[in-house]
């Protein structure tokens, strides 16, 4: 069995068993030589679909339990799709995200919070505006602080998120 398919996965070259294993002998065989788990997806939608599906589970177990669920975003056009499904199920299946806490996970430097390049504006048009994340749980990263503070200041970002 040839497990280096990396350049050769498309839709009609490969078959889908190599991909999706149908039991959990099939996806050992095929896993065991990884060191993190891998699925691989057909289409950038599917894996958006399924990242999207875990990041709500997630959300709403912390919900269950009464507690906040963390998430580092970043900005892009990765997300976008996966932003695309969390909208939906906010406004379709009543996912709320009132225990979301937001960290941005990186900021352009130097630039403005509020420059319309930076993450926290990306994340606004594209995610935070079409939910409901309390302004007071979004903390992102300020691009314009002096270049002698830096250091310091990513050690309080950090220990913030900690």
């Amino acid at each position: 069995m040839n497990l280096n398919l990396s350049s050769q996965i498309t839709q009609n070259r490969v078959n889908t068993r190599y991909y999706r294993p149908n039991d959990s002998i099939e996806r050992s065989n095929l896993t065991r030589f990884e060191k993190i788990p891998t699925d691989i997806f057909t289409t950038s939608d599917e894996v958006a679909l399924q990242v999207a599906q875990e990041i709500a589970r997630t959300i709403r177990k912390k919900q269950q339990d009464h507690l906040s669920c963390l998430l580092a975003l970043v900005g892009g056009n990765s997300p976008k799709e996966v932003f695309k499904y969390l909208i939906k199920m906010y406004e379709e299946e009543n996912l709320s995200f009132h225990n979301v806490i937001i960290f941005t996970a990186y900021e352009y430097y130097p630039l403005p919070k509020n420059a319309p390049h930076s993450l926290l504006s990306v994340l606004q048009e594209d995610f935070l505006n079409h939910v409901n994340v309390p302004k007071s749980n979004i903390y992102s990263i300020n691009g314009n602080i002096p270049q002698e503070y830096v250091p310091e200041y990513c050690a309080n970002y950090e220990a913030r998120i900690e």
